[in-house]
C-alpha cells in the first residue's frame, strides 16, 4: 500500500516536473527578453548604441553598424570598446586614416591594449605601388564627406557635406578660412566671376568669396540643389531638384526666366552656340535659348532613365549618360542620334572626349572608350566596384576612381591597360582633378591631398 502511494506521488510529480520544464521552455525566451529590457535600463545611452553597433556588424550591416558606433562615440567619447571596434571595422573597409584616428583615441584610454597596437602598425605602414605621384602634403579639415574640390593659382577650395566650405594654400595644404554654413551643402563647387559656387539641402544656391568665404550671392529655390550652376557674364543658369532650370540675373539675383521640366535636376548645364542642354530625371534632354528659355525641342529627346551626367558638346555633337545604362551621341542642332553606347549600368558620369575618342565611366563597373564618329568600342575594362566620379585625363594616362575604394587606379588612354594604382588611405569622394603641376584628390574623411605629378 505504501509503495503503490510512493509511486503514485513520484509520477505526480515527475508530470508536474514535465509541465514545469515546458512552461520553462515557452516562457524562457520572454523572461530572458524582459531580463535583457530591464538590464538596459541601467546601462548608458552610449553603451545601448555600441551594443546595437556589435549586433548590425555581426550581421554584415556594416554602414548601419558605423552609424551606431559613432553614436555610441558622440554620447561618450571615452567609450573604449566603441573605439576599438570603430578602428577595426574602418580598416576592413580599407578607410585606413579614419581607422588610424579611431585606433589613437582608443589608445590613449587603454595604451597596452595589444590588438590595437598591431593594428596601429599595420596602418601606418602603407601599401608598395609604382606610382609615378609622390604624396606633396595632406590637410585635414573636416570630419564629414566631401562634396567636391576646385582649384585656382593659389587656392584649392573644398565643400563638404555638413555645411563646411575651406579654401587651402596650393602649396603647403594650410587652411586659410573655413567657413559653416546654415544648412548642409549637396553639390560640388564651381569658380567663376571671382567667387565659389554651390548648391546647399535647403535649396538655396550660394557663392561665397574665395578670399575669406563671406557670403556674396544667394538665392532660393524650393528643393535642395545637386549640381552647381552654370556662370555666365550675362546669367547664372541654376538647376533645382525642385524641376525648374532658373535663370538668374547677377549681382542682383532675381529670376529672368525660368523652365519647368516637372521632375529633378541633378547635373549642370552646358552652353553652346546660343542653346542651354541639360537632363532631367524623367529621362529626357532639354534644349533650350539661353536668353529667353525658349525650347528648341518641345518635349526633350527621351531615353530610358534619368539624365544626370553633365551634357558634353564637341564638334557639333552632344554626348551625354543616363541611367538606363547608354551613352548618347546627338545631334546638337537637331536632337538627331547618331549613336548609342551600352554599358551595365547607370552612366552618371560625364563623358570625356579627346582626340575623337569618347572615354565612359559606368556604375556597372566598366570603363570604356568608343570611337567618337561611330561609337565603335576601342577598348573596355572591368573594374572593382562602381564608378560614379569623372576620370582624369593627364597626358596618356587615365585616372579613375571607384566606389568604396581608397585606390587611385591609373590605365593608358590608347588601350586601357592598367598602369599602376595607388591606395590613398581612404575612399575617395569626388573626380580627382588638376592644378598646376599637382593631382589633388577629396578624401571621404575630411581630408584634401595634393600629389606632384
Amino acid at each position: 500500500m505504501t509503495h503503490d502511494i510512493i509511486s503514485t506521488a513520484m509520477g505526480k510529480f515527475k508530470i508536474s516536473s514535465y509541465f514545469l520544464f515546458i512552461l520553462w521552455i515557452i516562457t524562457f525566451p520572454w523572461v530572458f527578453s524582459g531580463c535583457q529590457a530591464i538590464q538596459m535600463q541601467f546601462i548608458s545611452e552610449s553603451e545601448r548604441y555600441r551594443i546595437e553597433a556589435d549586433e548590425l556588424a555581426r550581421n554584415d550591416r556594416n554602414a548601419e553598424a558605423i552609424l551606431a558606433y559613432r553614436q555610441a562615440i558622440i554620447h561618450d567619447e571615452n567609450n573604449f570598446l566603441a573605439l576599438k571596434s570603430l578602428a577595426k571595422l574602418y580598416a576592413s573597409q580599407g578607410r585606413g586614416r579614419l581607422a588610424l584616428l579611431q585606433a589613437n583615441k582608443a589608445l590613449k584610454l587603454t595604451p597596452d591594449d595589444s590588438d590595437l597596437l598591431v593594428l596601429e602598425q599595420s596602418l601606418k605602414t602603407l601599401s608598395p605601388s609604382n606610382s609615378q605621384l609622390k604624396l606633396r602634403w595632406q590637410s585635414f579639415v573636416v570630419e564629414s564627406p566631401p562634396t567636391g574640390v576646385v582649384a585656382d593659382e593659389q587656392q584649392i577650395y573644398a565643400t563638404f557635406e555638413n555645411g563646411i566650405a575651406a579654401g587651402l594654400e596650393l602649396t603647403t595644404g594650410k587652411i586659410i578660412w573655413k567657413v559653416k554654413l546654415a544648412s548642409k551643402i549637396t553639390s560640388s563647387p564651381v569658380l567663376a566671376q571671382g567667387l565659389l559656387w554651390f548648391g546647399l539641402q535647403d535649396g538655396s544656391i550660394l557663392a561665397i568669396s574665395h578670399l575669406d568665404g563671406s557670403t556674396q550671392y544667394s538665392f532660393g529655390t524650393t528643393a535642395p540643389i545637386y549640381a552647381p550652376p552654370l556662370v555666365t557674364p550675362e546669367l547664372i543658369y541654376c538647376p533645382s531638384s525642385d524641376g525648374v532650370l532658373y535663370a538668374l540675373t547677377y549681382p542682383k539675383p532675381a529670376i529672368s526666366w525660368a523652365y519647368k521640366t516637372g521632375s529633378a535636376l541633378r547635373s549642370s548645364p552646358n552652353l553652346y552656340d546660343g542653346k542651354l542642354y541639360f537632363g532631367s530625371a524623367n529621362g529626357r534632354l532639354f534644349a533650350l535659348n539661353a536668353q529667353d528659355g525658349t525650347p528648341f525641342w518641345q518635349y526633350g529627346i527621351l531615353t530610358q532613365g534619368a539624365v544626370e551626367s553633365q551634357p558634353i558638346v564637341f564638334d557639333g555633337r552632344i554626348l551625354f549618360g543616363s541611367s538606363d545604362g547608354r551613352v548618347y551621341s546627338l545631334s546638337a542642332q537637331t536632337g538627331g542620334e547618331y549613336w548609342r553606347f551600352s554599358t551595365p549600368d547607370g552612366v552618371f558620369a560625364s563623358p570625356l572626349i579627346l582626340d575623337n575618342t569618347v572615354y565612359i565611366a559606368s556604375i556597372g563597373q566598366t570603363l570604356a572608350a568608343a570611337d567618337f564618329l561611330t561609337g565603335d568600342t576601342l577598348w573596355e575594362i572591368t573594374t572593382s566596384n562602381a564608378l560614379l566620379h569623372k576620370p582624369l585625363i593627364d597626358g596618356q594616362i587615365l585616372y579613375y576612381t571607384t566606389t568604396a575604394d581608397p585606390h587611385l587606379f591609373a590605365v593608358d588612354i590608347q588601350n586601357g591597360r592598367s598602369l599602376w594604382d595607388l591606395d590613398t588611405g581612404d575612399w575617395i569622394a569626388a573626380s580627382p582633378i588638376l592644378a598646376q603641376e599637382n593631382l589633388v584628390l577629396a578624401g571621404k574623411d575630411g581630408s584634401i591631398l595634393v600629389y606632384s605629378r
